[in-house]
């Protein structure tokens, strides 16, 4: 096994394509991902997290099995929350501004829920993603003012 001279130039994998070698998708094939994984849990109703409980029959008798269905509220959150992530390095002036007041907003809904007994878990993660939501929708904008995908917009090919 060689080692590399210390004098030798870096090898950098370019941002808007795939490595050949690697088969390693760029950024924008990540984003276009994720914003498919967006999408199809935007198509469903946002419903909090439950436990399923379906009867199996197991010989003569029936046992219940519980499967937990996932909080789809939760997942949207996480799922703009990574894309923000991605993202942040495009952002303008324009977003970024508006992202630090929503920070703002959303820190002091997090502070009426805490203080209010009223509030549950629930309420939160519902004023959360109503956040991100509006975020997402900013993120969308961002594509366009800066040409990200280029002149086909927003397009997602399965």
């Amino acid at each position: 096994m060689s080692r590399k001279n210390l004098d030798d130039e870096p090898t950098f994998i370019e941002r808007d394509y795939t490595s050949g070698d690697f088969n390693i998708p760029s950024d924008k094939e990540i984003i276009r991902r994720h914003l498919m994984k967006i999408s199809d849990i935007s198509a469903e109703e946002y419903v909090e997290g439950y436990w399923l409980k379906k009867p199996f029959k197991v010989g003569d008798g029936v046992t219940i099995i519980e499967e937990y269905q996932k909080d789809r509220r939760k997942a949207f959150i996480n799922l703009v929350h990574f894309l923000i992530h991605m993202m942040r390095p495009e952002f303008d002036d324009e977003i970024k501004e508006k992202e630090v007041e929503w920070q703002i907003e959303l820190d002091k809904e997090r502070e009426n829920h805490k203080a209010d007994p009223d509030k549950s878990m629930s309420d939160w993660i519902d004023t959360k993603r109503d956040y991100y939501d509006k975020m997402l929708g900013e993120i969308f904008l961002l594509f366009n003012r800066i040409d990200f995908f280029g002149s086909g917009g927003v397009y997602i090919d399965e």
